[in-house]
């Protein structure tokens, strides 16, 4: 694109109009760095560029320039020092004579016209017409300290010309460079020339003496001046590459060879020990841990201060250096180097890595040495393994905070890993996990790649990743590094659809704006497009499995085949679908085309006739998102927003199975290139891996907390998966297959609703996955469910006032009662509402259920028989949010999305009074005090009201808190307390008869708090959440006097720490819980925003505390919680844990 940019569009625009010829020179192109990946541009130049323009390019004989350019060239061998121009001869004897005028008015005791013409024609002649020859000649001879008149006979003395003439310059310089050293000069001066001939970057003399531990680099090779350049930055370069060539050929340089693995093997080895001698623990001397690493005042002048560039090259290039060789004695000493690198200073260079914003890249040095040591010292081999783990999992507290290198990922990490069981004696003083920390690593995540988001591809070679984004922008990525190797831009919309030719030369397109584009996969060059027909965005593209077509499937319900190479249509629109068609591909064999539509079918076309083949293959019940063939091209697979997955017989058209059946819309799905295994993608940030034959889950689920997972694909040999999620590629290990499984998993959504049994001892939920389930209150474990009946969201929950039954209302517009303690219905819903159930309740005497709905209507039923006791009671004007029945029975109140409030006759459905006015959006939630005498209603416009229910006056002004909605409320047992769940994610107590809020809100959910409701004895409040779970919190703090006479459950001790798990029977369990998180722990809640997810965050909101895995942070307990449902808990120790200016103070050496 640089090119494009820079060279195509300014040379078209100056030169457009007019037909004056011009030239462009590109000399040495051998010498350029990578010029294989300029070669593509330049030969496009002979069909982008004006035909005035033209270009000499002039280069070693190298096969691949040679035959990338002879369709679109002239090709001339010029053999050096044949037939030399009169000119070049003219220019090389001007050349020669100044050079040595200058040097004759510096050195008297030389005649001015020293050497004479004969001696200055002889290396005119030897030149051969080499200007490199002719420099590195005077350089060698004018050398300053050295005899020019003997240096003048030495190059004199040897006849031969052209490339024997270049080695055997070279041989005199090298050969003068090191004459007269001794024996460990000879070795210094050998060290340091193979350094600087295979560094990565080029070094200066003082790296080169730290790194090899030499003295006095500038004088060892100040006799290769000749051929040696010092840039202004003092860094050491060789002047030409043919002088490379000469070295690291043994034929040519003979005693003067330089074995480029012997000297990158033993460079490794100088990189790693140089490390070992600098590093150490806060290297950098940070002085607090609750700032990232972006926040660090002055950080760069600091880093530049601390660090040297030679600590930097060791950092960043040790193990590209890494080489197999055959002296073992050479290797066991780089391996004695690795280990005492990694063994003591791993994390210490994670410390300049993470500075150095090269995680990503240290990441892959540590593939690099797994693979390296994996012969030669398989322990070693395994740290290093699991140490790339260890940077993987905890990529994200690492890169952006040193020094929760030791706070947050070390106490995180599996207590058997090595890392672990290496490191963690000396970090006593952070972090203890007593409950949920993971046993062993998740699944190996390889490569992190930021910045893109959409579709993704791999190249046919594997080497390569093309990714679309929302921007418009196409991203190729290095598969193996993730080092961005080109950005293609040409579109301004959304990139729907990318994908490979077979053959990896072009990259096809998809786009909102309608078009399909073909781009060079090599250049970058969109070499045609847009491609023009379709009438509604284009879903889905591929290539024929010959390359010769493209298909594509498009929001305008049709598909079209299209010429690759002349972009033409060439059959008529595919018809047939009646809905937007999302996904298509080409069989195997080419013949046929499969589709995937929003009218919930696939269908399979003839590709050369554009026919369908077959009916439509139904049995899906949504969109039909993404469709796939096998490699054997006998079945298809296709995924659906129904939730399944489906197998067909691709011959038939008949459903061989259903592969999988969940609570989450299906978004992309793909077959391993051997058939055996298929991969989807979900919304709900999961990843499966099925074995294809017997629909066995063989790899479930890959983590991923960065959103919902838009693409999946296996590499071509089917040993990595990537998978696109938000702005975050991730490449995976498709071979390991160990999983730590959740298995306290509880709701796949939100939790709409939850309900304390009237006895305290268990919770009911309704959840957005269509289910209810019973918990455990004690232990939090699902005792019953998910109980399945409803055909959408629960949105609604409540138990009978004797335990026995449940009551749920749901999107699906009906109400179900359940046997509690078998989780069957007992009777056919109830119907009666035409739209949503928003809310129920039990009557006080459990003889009746009142429901709400968005039909704007109240309805009472007959517990027992589900009869419909009433007319519908009518009144709102707007939909209702929430039900409940007055303490007596006799009344109903309801709260609207009309802003108001109204109460209800129970046993006639007539209004009693005026309509409660005062909020100023929705009601969204109402409850009555225990008395009877007041009602407490929660509102979008983010206040809760208190109200006199004899007069329908508000008590007191508004409670005003929170910063959203608030979706939940509900008065104590005892009717002092009022609690409140909004969807700025907290939980708030206040007074009810003052309206005084009491402490700090309760803080820990992760999204939108749902539902909150108070135990029986009031001790403990229940909130369920959109972050999937459910949280137990300790109201006793805030509510002091508490009602002694009501049911209590003594709180739990499997989720208590080992040092806290006294008196947990005893009737004072709840201070202790609270005494123990006081005495613990400063407070910490989760942080806000998208950038900053899995962090934990002082009092003061900036402090970044700890961070935790995303396995871990929903069921973290925070100040004030006492148990989590749905997930396993995660209890944390702070008694050992420093942070802040005293962070550095968690390394305790072992002595």
């Amino acid at each position: 694109m640089q090119f494009e940019h820079l060279i195509v569009k300014p040379v078209r625009e100056v030169f457009q109009d007019t037909g004056t010829p011009l030239l462009i020179v590109i000399d040495a192109l051998d010498e350029c760095d990578q010029y294989e990946k300029l070669l593509p541009s330049l030969k496009s130049w002979s069909w982008l560029l004006p035909k005035c323009l033209k270009i000499f390019i002039t280069s070693r004989r190298y096969l691949a320039i040679q035959g990338t350019l002879d369709s679109v060239s002239q090709h001339i061998d010029l053999h050096t020092g044949d037939q030399v121009s009169d000119q070049t001869s003219q220019d090389l004897e001007l050349y020669f004579t100044t050079r040595f005028s200058h040097m004759t008015r510096l050195q008297t005791s030389l005649h001015l016209d020293w050497p004479g013409p004969d001696k200055i024609s002889f290396l005119v002649r030897k030149a051969a017409g080499l200007y490199i020859w002719a420099k590195s000649a005077m350089d060698f001879i004018l050398h300053r300290g050295g005899d020019t008149e003997e240096r003048l006979n030495v190059i004199c003395s040897d006849s031969g010309e052209g490339i024997d003439a270049i080695d055997t310059l070279y041989q005199h310089i090298v050969s003068v460079a090191f004459q007269g050293l001794r024996e460990a000069e000879k070795s210094s001066l050998s060290s340091v020339l193979g350094a600087i001939v295979i560094a990565k970057n080029p070094l200066c003399a003082s790296d080169l003496e730290q790194l090899l531990g030499v003295q006095g680099v500038l004088l060892i090779v100040s006799q290769l001046s000749p051929v040696l350049l010092i840039s202004d930055s003092g860094h050491l370069q060789i002047c030409h590459q043919s002088f490379t060539d000469f070295l690291l050929d043994q034929k040519r340089s003979k005693a003067f060879w330089v074995d480029a693995q012997k000297h990158s093997l033993c460079f490794a080895g100088s990189c790693m020990k140089y490390m070992s001698a600098k590093l150490k623990f806060n290297f950098f001397d940070l002085k607090t841990s609750h700032i990232l690493n972006k926040d660090v005042p002055n950080l760069m002048d600091h880093i530049r201060n601390v660090k040297s560039t030679a600590l930097a090259h060791a950092s960043y290039f040790w193990a590209l250096y890494l080489q197999t060789y055959s002296d073992e004695v050479l290797q066991e000493e780089i391996i004695v180097q690795m280990e005492d690198f990694l063994m003591n200073h791993l994390l210490h260079w994670l410390e300049i890595m993470s500075l150095m914003e090269a995680v990503n890249h240290a990441a892959h040095l540590l593939l690099l040495t797994e693979n390296w040591c994996s012969a030669l010292k398989p322990s070693m081999s395994e740290f290093a393994s699991d140490a790339n783990q260890f940077i993987m999992t905890f990529f994200e507290p690492i890169s952006e905070s040193a020094p929760h290198i030791y706070i947050s990922a070390l106490p995180f990490a599996p207590q058997n890993s090595k890392i672990c069981l290496h490191f963690m004696k000396c970090f006593v003083k952070t972090l203890t996990i007593e409950n949920g920390q993971m046993k062993q690593w998740p699944h190996r995540c390889l490569l992190r790649i930021k910045g893109s988001s959409g579709p993704l591809a791999y190249s046919p070679d594997g080497r390569h990743i093309v990714s679309g984004s929302d921007e418009g922008a196409i991203h190729i990525w290095d598969a193996f590094t993730g080092h961005n190797v080109m950005k293609l831009e040409g579109y301004a919309d959304h990139i729907t659809s990318i994908v490979y030719s077979p053959d990896g030369k072009h990259i096809i397109s998809g786009s909102f704006d309608k078009t399909i584009r073909v781009w060079n996969a090599l250049t970058g060059q969109c070499i045609m497009g847009p491609v023009k027909g379709h009438d509604d965005w284009v879903s889905s593209v591929a290539f024929s499995p010959d390359g010769g077509h493209i298909v594509s499937g498009s929001g305008d319900k049709t598909i079209r085949v299209w010429n690759t190479l002349t972009g033409q249509c060439v059959m008529d629109p595919l018809k047939g679908h009646g809905g937007g068609v999302n996904s298509v591909a080409y069989s195997p064999s080419g013949w046929h085309i499969v589709s995937g539509s929003s009218d919930h079918t696939v269908r399979i076309w003839n590709a050369g006739t554009g026919q369908c083949v077959m009916h439509p293959l139904f049995g899906h019940d949504d969109v039909v998102n993404c469709v796939a063939y096998s490699p054997d091209g006998m079945n298809i697979v296709s995924g659906s927003y129904d939730k399944t997955i489906r197998v067909w017989d691709a011959s038939s058209g008949q459903s061989v199975m259903v592969l999988y059946r969940g609570s989450d819309p299906i978004q992309t799905i793909a077959f391993s290139p051997d058939g055996k295994h298929i991969l989807c993608g979900t919304t709900n940030h999961i990843i499966r891996l099925w074995n294809a034959l017997t629909s066995h889950c063989m790899l479930s689920p890959l983590g991923d907390d960065e959103g919902s997972v838009d693409s999946v694909a296996f590499s071509p040999d089917g040993k990595h998966i990537i998978s696109g999620c938000g702005d975050m590629i991730k490449v995976w290990d498709a071979l390991t297959s160990h999983t730590e499984i959740d298995h306290v998993r509880g709701h796949d959504k939100a939790i709409g609703s939850v309900a304390f049994s009237p006895n305290g001892k268990h919770i009911v939920s309704g959840s957005n996955d269509a289910t209810l389930r019973i918990w455990d209150a004690l232990t939090g474990i699902s005792v019953m469910g998910p109980l399945r009946g409803h055909d959408r969201e629960v949105t609604s929950v409540a138990f009978s006032p004797d335990g026995r039954y449940i009551a749920s209302g749901s999107h699906d517009c009906t109400v179900r009662v359940w046997d509690a303690s078998t989780g069957q219905c007992v009777m056919d819903p109830l119907k009666g509402h035409d739209q949503e159930v928003i809310s129920v309740a039990f009557s006080p005497d459990g003889r009746y259920i009142a429901s709400g709905s968005f039909d704007k209507t109240v309805r009472v039923w007959n517990a027992l028989t589900g009869q419909s006791v009433l007319d519908f009671f009518t009144g709102h004007n707007n939909r209702i949010y929430s039900v409940s029945f007055s303490p007596d029975g006799r009344f109903i109140i309801s709260g609207s999305g009309d802003r108001t409030i109204r109460a209800w006759d129970a046993l006639t459905g007539q209004s009693i009074m005026n309509p409660l006015k005062g909020h100023k959006y929705g009601v969204m939630s109402v409850a009555f005090s225990p008395d009877g005498r007041y009602i407490v209603s929660g509102s979008h416009d983010k206040t809760v009201r208190v109200w006199d229910f004899h007069t329908g006056q508000s008590v007191m002004t508004p409670l005003m808190g929170h910063d959203s909605h608030v979706s939940s409320v509900a008065f104590s047992p005892d009717g002092r307390y009022i609690v409140s769940g909004s969807h700025d994610k907290t939980i708030r107590l206040w007074h009810a008869l003052t309206g005084d809020s009491l402490g700090d809100p309760f803080k820990g959910h992760y999204n939108r708090v749902q539902s909150v409701v108070f135990s029986p004895d009031g001790r403990h409040i229940a909130s369920g959440s959109s972050d999937n779970t459910i949280k137990l919190w300790d109201a006793h703090e805030a509510c002091i006097d508490l009602n002694p006479l009501a049911p209590s459950v003594a709180l739990s001790s499997t989720f208590l720490p080992s040092r806290v798990r006294i008196n947990v029977n005893d009737t004072d369990t709840h201070h202790g819980v609270s005494r123990m998180f006081k005495r613990n722990l400063v407070g910490f809640y989760p942080s806000e925003g998208q950038t900053v997810r899995n962090w934990m965050m002082g009092e003061d909101s900036k402090s970044y505390l700890f961070w935790v895995p995303p396995r871990n942070k929903h069921g973290l307990l925070f100040p004030r919680t006492v148990n989590v449902l749905g997930t396993t808990p995660t209890i944390l120790d702070f008694s050992n844990f420093v942070h802040g200016t005293n962070w550095s103070q968690c390394f305790s050496p072992v002595l």
